[in-house]
C-alpha cells in the first residue's frame, strides 16, 4: 500500500497543537493533516485538511519535511508544512483538549514541544524542536 499524506506544523510559543485519533487500536498522536487525494496538489490538501480537521483557514508557510514512511507493508510520503492560524482562532485560543469539526473521534491539544507524548513518526518529537531552514528529507521506518 502507498498513500501521500499532508501534515501540518501549527505552533503556538513552545507548543505544537497534536491530534489524537481516539479509535485506533493502539492511539497515538500525529500532526493535524491527512491524505492528499489524487489529482490534488498537495499544498492544495493540506489546506484542505487542516480546514477540515481544525475547522479553521490555515497559512502555508513553507515546507520543512519530506519524508519516505515505511511501516509493516505499507509505505507513505508524507509532506510536513509549517502552518499558522490566525491569533485569535478558536484553536489558538484553546487551553483544553477540543474535538475536530470533522469527526468526533479526532481529538486535537496543544503539547508543550519539551514534554511531547507518544508521536508518529518517531523523528518528530526532536525535529519539532528544532525546525529546518530548508526543506529536509527524511527516511523513517516505524
Amino acid at each position: 500500500m502507498f498513500t501521500v499524506r499532508v501534515c501540518a506544523v501549527i505552533r503556538r510559543g513552545d507548543e505544537v497543537l497534536l491530534n489524537l485519533d481516539t479509535q485506533l487500536p493502539e492511539p497515538h498522536w500525529v500532526l493535524p493533516g491527512g491524505r492528499a487525494r489524487f489529482g490534488e496538489p498537495t499544498r492544495d490538501g493540506a489546506v484542505r485538511e487542516i480546514r477540515e480537521e481544525v475547522g479553521v483557514e490555515p497559512q502555508l508557510e513553507r515546507l520543512l519535511w519530506v519524508v519516505d514512511l515505511f511501516f509493516g507493508t505499507a509505505h507513505s510520503l508524507e509532506l510536513f508544512w509549517l502552518v499558522s492560524l490566525d491569533a485569535d482562532s478558536a484553536p489558538m485560543r484553546s487551553t483544553a483538549p477540543f474535538l475536530s469539526p470533522e469527526d468526533d473521534r479526532f481529538v486535537l491539544e496543544w503539547h508543550r514541544l519539551d514534554t511531547l507524548p507518544r508521536l508518529l513518526p518517531v523523528f518528530l518529537p526532536d525535529a519539532l524542536r528544532a525546525l529546518p531552514d530548508e526543506p529536509t528529507y527524511v527516511v523513517c521506518v516505524e
